[in-house]
């Protein structure tokens, strides 16, 4: 009769905390981690074992859904030595439930040395639970699971039913990466949003947008590669690039590489971001321009396009802006995710982002990303989003179609306009909508710029949520615009 060794595999709880020093908490609040370890039982050891010839290298998981679809089959994940067993890197699973139907612990000449056994085959009495095993994932915390493996020796792989114990796989690791840059206003680092790259050279191994989150980048294994460069890039700041070991994927795969940002080049000169308002949970600029920012009323923080939002109640709730030789550059990208959370009649171009003239008659604005009510009136424009940049003895509005907007519904509504083309053009959704072109120079007014109400009236407030508002200094490109309506 066959020795078969009893190693226990446990799916440990975690308690995860961002590794970034605490500069911004529930970065993955809406997926779990977990890890597998393993270890030898009383009746046998790793080290006398002859799966040990060669060293542990990573594990095997097929995971499907209660219903058996398969949502990742044999997935390599990397294991270290952890005292006298072994430790995985953490895998990130959205909340939920699965079932693990395949679970095998591989060597490194990529050999199946351990594996599970699968209900009603031969070797199933021998384990407490054999597969298929429930997988409870939960945020911030994970119910435990405790699996039993044997080891294979010269056992076929029916006994254990399986097919094979020899498969074609795609082997990755995972890295976690934290990017956050300094608010001005807050005096304090905060996570925000950018393009994370895996590079061999000048050959991307793999990519991920961070999201006001920790990011997890899977990067597929080349056993050839001893380094590979990662780069963290954001419109308006200095790109990062740092080169790193495959130790160095095992330390960030548990603990997330902390980058912080810096401005691309200096205040007054180049193309760079002026405002950045992602609203997670707070009003306050991630760009490295010092904005003085006040909020009036009592705006409430919801859920948004990407993480947090902030509702205006289109009764007294607006954010206003102190006037700053940065918010008035000769070109311009203004951009916002949008939604109207209630149907409102309006004033006929109220305001989502409002640099304003002195009075509230012609030429009204220096710019101007306006908003008409869906109760307006189907003859005096109604449900549209607007544009107006004002030369020095009028301005050029730019708008939508009527009806175009719905309420409860995201849009990503931008605006630009070049100074060296003379072209102002409106977006929605990254799609270009209308444009013109007409030979003007923006005038400084000197007045502050506000949000969610007009600058130069008192009144005619409006009832929108909104994240992600952004102002550059230059217009961006159409390419630019599709990339940040895509994120």
């Amino acid at each position: 009769m066959k020795l078969l060794v009893i190693l226990l595999a446990t799916l440990t709880s975690i308690f995860f905390i961002s590794g970034c020093d605490q500069l911004q908490e529930n970065d993955l609040k809406e997926n779990g981690k977990v890890r597998f370890s393993f270890s030898p039982s009383a009746s046998g050891s790793l080290k006398k074992s002859a799966a040990d010839s060669t060293q542990i290298s990573g594990i095997l998981i097929t995971l499907t859904d209660t219903k058996g679809k398969i949502l990742s089959e044999k997935q390599f994940v990397s294991v270290i030595k952890f005292g006298s067993g072994y430790v995985s890197e953490p895998i990130e699973l959205a909340s939920g439930a699965y079932l693990v139907t395949e679970f095998f612990v591989e060597n490194s000449n990529n050999e199946i040395v351990y594996a599970t056994p699968v209900k009603d085959s031969h070797l199933a009495h021998l384990v407490t639970t054999p597969l298929p095993a429930t997988l409870s994932v939960e945020p911030d915390i994970i119910s435990n699971l405790s699996l039993e493996v044997l080891e294979v020796n010269n056992s076929a792989p029916s006994e254990f039913g399986y097919a094979s114990f020899h498969f074609n796989v795609v082997r990755y690791s995972t890295i976690q990466v934290g990017v956050f840059v300094f608010d001005s206003t807050s005096g304090s680092f905060v996570l925000t949003n950018a393009e994370i790259a895996a590079l061999s050279g000048e050959t991307v191994l793999g990519s991920v947008e961070s999201a006001y989150k920790t990011a997890v980048l899977r990067v597929k294994i080349d056993p050839s590669l001893e380094k590979i460069s990662i780069r963290v890039r954001k419109l308006g700041f200095e790109d990062f690039v740092s080169e790193l070991s495959k130790n160095d994927f095992n330390k960030y795969s548990v603990k997330p590489l902390t980058v912080i940002l810096k401005g691309q080049i200096t205040t007054g000169s180049g193309n760079y971001l002026i405002l950045d308002l992602p609203f997670d949970q707070s009003v306050s600029n991630s760009s490295s321009i010092p904005l003085q920012i006040s909020v009036f009323g009592d705006p409430v923080f919801t859920t948004g396009k990407h993480g947090t939002a902030i509702k205006l109640d289109g009764i007294d709730d607006y954010i206003e802006i102190k006037n700053n030789p940065e918010l008035n550059p000769k070109s311009i990208t203004l951009t916002v995710w949008v939604n109207v959370h209630t149907s409102f009649y309006g004033i006929g171009n109220n305001t989502i982002i409002d640099k304003p003239y002195s009075e509230h008659n012609d030429p009204y604005y220096q710019y101007h990303l306006g908003i008409s009510g869906d109760e307006y009136g189907s003859g005096s424009g109604y449900s549209t989003f607007g544009f107006s940049i004002c030369g020095n003895e009028y301005g050029i509005p730019l708008g939508t179609s009527n009806g175009f907007w719905q309420t409860g519904k995201w849009y990503m509504v931008t605006a630009t306009f070049d100074d060296q083309t003379k072209r102002s053009c409106l977006y929605v959704d990254g799609k270009l909508i209308v444009s013109q072109i007409k030979n003007i120079s923006v005038k400084d007014m000197g007045q502050n710029l506000f949000i969610g109400r007009f600058g130069n009236l008192t009144y005619a407030f409006t009832p929108i949520i909104l994240d992600d508002l952004r102002i550059y200094n230059y217009a961006l490109s159409s390419q630019e615009i599709a990339t940040l309506a895509n994120q």
